[in-house]
């Protein structure tokens, strides 16, 4: 969620308000989020998603709402709502997949199966603003391959598929030109497979599918260096297909989801390979456990971005996946008066708990009001802090950029303590968002206005 000046206001009248759950929370793993908005795409499966890291969106495309009903639309995920941008393009398939060319700042996407079941050879790129079709030659026609966008060579590359009959097992690479097959050897031929580029170790993994010849799932890992695949693990995620990868960056780690081996028996579990071990997640919480769904990594928010998938119909809901974060509290500025007006934490600003601060020593009559903002750097242009002088507090300074109406506090702990408390949403959107606090009192005959500031304090939103 982009928290902005215009939210402040609604933050400050209307959380001290409500309650939340103040629920507990493991601070060792990641969590799954459902932070499906109240619009966004139709329920679908076997579409597709990549992460537009220059405009800061995760873009999707296409899918199935059943066999014979295909979509071609594209819509775009900014971490708060799902936007539909475009209705023309490629035409409607599922089981394409698509990565996004950070150096040209373009989604590329190959393949997929239309309506009639036609495989499909074409490609296909968007900029943010419209669709255009880049090449019908390259890579034999297929659908339930994978693909991945190597940063460091600038090549997107692709693995596996359908392909009309056999089952595909050369590797391509695209390089926003041309297609160019450079290996003709490496795992087996598989439908159905997962693959992420691995930013830190410079390779695209590769985890399981389904091998047609034998219908067995498989549960094998490979590496792509530019050069030769590698199998680098046999054991790890139990054997599946239909599944989903992405590689999270901030954790170092290709993140598995979903899928699962044939009889409906689905993946419940989340997965991680850090290129020398596979790390299984807890149990619960977890989406609902599915197949044939999408996912791509949003590196601007640090999350795992999920929508859609097929569980006894196909799914709409949208997931993301992100670390937990401690709260963080810090001390800036100077208070003024005498003895100068201190503000000081006694909690941290917790998810779904309240924050407490106190202030001190406050004169009779003991009444003071704290002022919240979002920066401690600069208000309405004017950089802080910003002597008050000039309106009759020397000494003083305001040092936050109070976009909300100072809230009042007059309920001391014993007299000369005030105590603030703030309620804080047990909404994960909130995480890391920072608050820049304020306290004023009132202080007859301390100055010619009888008012005196403290300290700021910066308040860091976190899960424990």
């Amino acid at each position: 969620m982009h928290h902005t000046r215009q939210t402040l206001p609604v933050l400050a009248a209307a959380l001290l308000a409500v309650s939340f759950d103040a629920s507990s929370v493991a601070q060792s793993q990641p969590v799954w989020d459902n932070v499906s908005p109240a619009a966004g795409p139709p329920a679908r499966s076997d579409h597709a998603m990549a992460y537009d890291s220059q405009r800061g969106v995760t873009v999707l495309f296409g899918g199935a709402a059943s066999k014979g009903s295909q979509f071609n639309d594209t819509w775009e995920w900014d971490g708060t709502s799902w936007t539909q941008v475009a209705t023309t393009g490629p035409l409607p398939r599922d089981s394409h997949k698509m990565a996004y060319d950070s150096q040209r700042g373009r989604v590329v996407l190959f393949g997929g199966i239309d309506v009639v079941q036609n495989r499909l050879g074409d490609t296909w790129e968007w900029d943010g603003t419209s669709w255009t079709q880049v090449a019908t030659t390259g890579p034999h026609p297929r659908y339930a391959h994978a693909i991945a966008y190597d940063s460091q060579r600038g090549v997107t590359v692709l693995f596996g598929g359908d392909g009309a009959g056999p089952t595909l097992d050369g590797t391509w690479e695209w390089d926003g030109s041309t297609w160019t097959q450079v290996a003709s050897t490496g795992p087996q031929a598989r439908t159905h497979l997962a693959m992420a580029y691995d930013s830190q170790r410079g390779v695209s993994v590769v985890f399981g599918g389904e091998d047609d010849a034998s219908l067995n799932e498989l549960g094998d890992t490979w590496e792509w260096d530019g050069t030769s695949w590698t199998q680098t693990a046999t054991t790890g995620p139990p054997a599946r297909y239909w599944h989903t990868m992405t590689y999270d960056s901030a954790r170092g780690a290709s993140v598995v989801f979903g899928g699962g081996p044939g009889g409906g028996v689905l993946s419940p579990r989340t997965w991680e390979w850090n290129g020398t071990t596979w790390t299984q997640g807890p149990l619960s919480p977890n989406p609902t456990p599915r197949f044939a769904l999408a996912m791509a990594y949003d590196s601007d928010r640090n999350v795992s971005v999920l929508f859609g998938g097929y569980n006894g119909g196909p799914l709409g809901d949208t997931w993301e996946r992100r670390q937990l974060m401690p709260a963080g509290v810090a001390l800036y500025g100077s208070g003024c008066g005498n003895p100068t007006l201190s503000f000081v934490p006694a909690s941290a600003p917790i998810l779904g708990s309240t924050a407490t601060c106190l202030i001190s020593p406050v004169p009779a009559p003991y009444f003071g009001a704290v002022a919240l903002g979002f920066s401690n750097s600069s208000a309405s242009g004017v950089a802080l802090p910003l002597d008050l002088t000039g309106l009759g507090l020397p000494g003083c300074f305001q040092s936050t950029s109070q976009e909300a109406n100072p809230l009042a506090v007059s309920a001391g702990l014993a007299p000369g303590v005030l105590q603030f408390q703030l309620t804080i949403p047990n909404d994960p959107s909130w995480v890391s968002v920072k608050l820049y606090l304020q306290s004023y009192c009132l202080a007859p005959g301390a100055n010619p206005t009888g008012a005196i500031t403290s300290n700021g304090i910066e308040w860091t939103i976190g899960d424990y």
